[in-house]
């Protein structure tokens, strides 16, 4: 019975809309945070490289054209790593707002097919009324 309340509810496209809405905003989440532990990955590495460079030269200052160079990837990293963060940050606050309409929908959703389900059923006892009180013969 719901699929045909379903049939004639004007709200469908708009809860199908939102439900694919969330789907991406969840999805590209799930690749930002991906990301993210990628990114992460390879500042520990570069810390770890770096840590181990000075170690290395007994605390003397390391002016290297690789450590140059493993110094400026960690900065790219790390400006890298912020921006994943900030993304998954916004993201975050876009499927809360999303999940809270599609809620909100399915809500309303319900209240609708309650109401409707009532009116159902009682033009389906008027019927059978109305059947019952003719007379065959």
């Amino acid at each position: 019975m719901f699929e045909l309340f379903l049939s004639g509810y004007s709200a469908v496209p708009h809860i199908s809309r939102s439900k694919a809405v969330y789907k991406a905003k969840y999805e590209s989440a799930k690749v930002a945070a991906e990301s993210l532990r990628d990114v992460r990955a390879r500042v520990d590495e570069a810390r770890r490289l770096l840590l181990l460079e000075m170690e290395e030269a007994d605390g003397q200052v390391v002016d290297s054209s690789a450590s140059g160079s493993l110094r400026a990837q960690l900065s790219a990293d790390r400006a890298e790593y912020q921006r994943l963060v900030d993304e998954l940050k916004a993201l975050k606050a876009e499927i809360t707002e999303v999940g809270r309409v599609c809620q909100k929908a399915k809500i309303q959703s319900q209240k609708d097919f309650g109401t409707w389900h009532e009116w159902v059923l009682g033009i389906q006892q008027q019927a059978q009324a109305a059947r019952g009180g003719l007379s065959y013969g």
